[in-house]
């Protein structure tokens, strides 16, 4: 039963580490100002997605898993 339940917990660590997204301030795209701009950048780099931050002049960031 024990070691059923540390296969069950190291699983679990495990998945929670992998399922952590990656995120950049890349210089390329750094300066986009519209959503669709940033996301555009950030696919063209590499990236899974860009996401435009409006909230205190962050700008944009390339975002990659979830």
């Amino acid at each position: 039963m024990k070691k059923i339940l540390l296969i069950s917990t190291i699983t679990a660590l495990l998945g929670a580490c992998k399922s952590n997204a990656e995120a950049e301030y890349i210089p390329e795209c750094r300066s986009y100002t519209t959503e669709q701009t940033c996301n555009d950048c950030c696919k063209s780099n590499g990236w899974e997605r860009g996401v435009y931050w409006t909230v205190g002049n962050i700008g944009c960031e390339c975002v990659r898993g979830k």
